[in-house]
């Protein structure tokens, strides 16, 4: 599988933006739930209605609905990349396949930094 630098930049994007996409929840979560958690404690003075803290849970599903999206199409991608990849032989072709279905997260942007960005198009296949 041969790419252009466009094509390595776009799927290095797109095997980061789970990760991004899970830490945005995270600090979205953290402020808005405790934020009006600690307001509410406090007399609740600026606390928001229940529709708005509601409405805010659904922004905050938004960012792990597309990780999610994401996350599986890069997985499924990666998967087919490592298995077609001339330049493993068979143990590496299966450890790498292994490694992008039980450690996700982490495996995605590794694969693609060590074995797309840095791969010569002279090599792949």
């Amino acid at each position: 599988m041969k790419l252009s630098y466009q094509g390595k930049v776009f799927t290095g994007l797109l095997s980061i933006l789970p990760v991004i996409g899970i830490i945005g929840y995270f600090v979205f979560f953290i402020f808005f739930f405790f934020g009006n958690f600690f307001d509410a404690m406090h007399g609740g003075r600026n606390s928001l209605g229940s529709s708005v803290f509601i409405g805010g849970f659904g922004i905050a599903f938004v960012f792990l609905f597309l990780a999610a999206i994401c996350g599986t199409g890069m997985q499924i991608y990666l998967i087919v990349h490592a298995a077609k990849n001339k330049q493993f032989d068979d143990n590496q072709r299966l450890v790498w396949i292994l490694v992008l279905i039980f450690v996700q997260l982490l495996a995605n942007p590794v694969y693609w930094y060590l074995n797309i960005w840095k791969a010569e198009d002279s090599t792949e296949e």
